[in-house]
């Protein structure tokens, strides 16, 4: 079920992965493995390439091993756009067997693969350290589908207020009021702990301003943007 996006990453992992720079910057997590080329690394991740035997991807210590550097990779992914790539790439064949389940269950013009890689993506980005335990690659995958297909997935809007200056109103206006929306904004920002990416970006969506120009405020791509707020959309739900 072949489509565009799968297309596009077949593409651009041929492209970067024996790309000197990137291996060198793979190698820099220190992984203890030997890098040669990316696919090194999601090899050691558990990825099963062409050649590799039933009885290895059965070995319980390779299996140990595997899931213990994915977790390390997921950790780097919440702020390494390479590590988020690798732990993608690895998915990548789970996320193609459970998008089979859901093409004709879609809505029309809704293409599942696409969706669920989408997923996958946040998924990446956003997952809890409390949750890297073992088969973390299903772990991740199973995430990925039930944010695809099995949530309702809310917009922007409707969670967050449209005036920044509000957020830093002080907590003395506040007694003996009930909290509205933006204030209640206002403590779940403070408790879920963003760093400054994530505040820059928040400000920057609060302002109303288009994607585009908030794109290039943050000087990244508009893309990159959408999967910033998607993420940080998720930070904001799950610290409420």
């Amino acid at each position: 079920m072949p489509t565009d996006m799968l297309s596009r990453l077949h593409r651009e992992w041929n492209l970067i992965n024996h790309r000197p720079a990137l291996v060198t910057q793979a190698r820099s997590w220190n992984l203890g493995i030997a890098i040669d080329s990316l696919d090194d690394v999601t090899a050691a991740c558990g990825y099963r390439l062409q050649g590799a035997t039933p009885e290895a991807t059965r070995d319980t210590t390779h299996h140990e091993a595997a899931d213990a550097l994915l977790a390390r990779l997921v950790i780097l992914a919440r702020h390494d756009d390479l590590a988020a790539r690798i732990v993608l790439q690895r998915l990548l064949p789970g996320l193609v067997h459970r998008a089979r389940r859901w093409v004709h269950r879609v809505e029309p013009g809704q293409r599942a693969l696409d969706d669920i890689i989408a997923a996958a993506w946040q998924v990446i980005r956003t997952f809890p350290e409390s949750r890297l335990h073992v088969e973390l690659a299903a772990r991740l995958q199973f995430d990925a589908e039930y944010r695809a297909f099995k949530r309702e997935r809310r917009r922007l809007a409707e969670f967050l207020p449209t005036e920044a200056h509000h957020l830093d109103r002080p907590e003395d206006d506040l007694l003996g009021q009930p909290p509205t929306p933006l204030e209640e904004l206002s403590r779940i920002v403070r408790d879920s702990s963003l760093d400054d990416r994530e505040r820059a970006v928040l400000h920057a969506l609060l302002s109303g301003a288009p994607m585009p120009e908030v794109a290039e405020r943050l000087q990244v791509s508009i893309r990159t943007v959408s999967n910033w707020r998607t993420a940080l959309v998720e930070r904001l739900r799950a610290a409420a």
